[in-house]
């Protein structure tokens, strides 16, 4: 990865886009591959020392740019999208429910160096970090806990 770092940064439109990113700004990267977005995601990540946050078109691509810059040795977490459901059933999975959290509290400690969603999964709504925060237990070997703080 060193050699396509060194020769993406002599190049002209990465000059660009590196000199374009500011601090808590975005990057619209359009026209590419997803393995050339993937690499240019990598590059700026890690020549910047900053963790990013990635927009994909929809959750096919953001897992695929999740599982390159993973291969590439990133930390990419994927964020889903809420699964609505908006009729009775016997028994639903939260499954998507437990990713999204994850991926917000690896977020919230800083465990992670990219994270990808879709558009739908961006513009959802979501649980507030200090909520987060307070509502997590850390729970070890040999430590007790009384049934209602466990509950509560």
């Amino acid at each position: 990865m060193k050699f396509i770092e060194k020769f993406l940064r002599r190049e002209a439109a990465y000059k660009k886009i590196d000199k374009a990113l500011k601090p808590k700004s975005a990057v619209c990267a359009t026209g590419l591959s997803e393995i050339h977005k993937s690499t240019i995601y990598y590059s700026l990540c890690r020549s910047r020392n900053v963790r990013a946050f990635c927009v994909a078109p929809d959750e096919q691509k953001a897992q695929t740019l999740t599982n390159d810059l993973c291969s590439m040795g990133l930390r990419a977490l994927f964020y889903p999208s809420r699964d609505f459901i908006f009729r009775e059933v016997s028994g639903k999975s939260r499954e998507y429910e437990h990713q999204r959290l994850n991926v917000l509290y690896k977020m919230l400690r800083g465990e992670y160096d990219v994270v990808v969603a879709c558009l739908d999964a961006a513009s959802q709504f979501t649980i507030p970090p200090e909520v987060l925060k307070s509502s997590t237990l850390h729970l070890k070997a040999g430590f007790e806990i009384s049934t209602e703080a466990c509950v509560k």
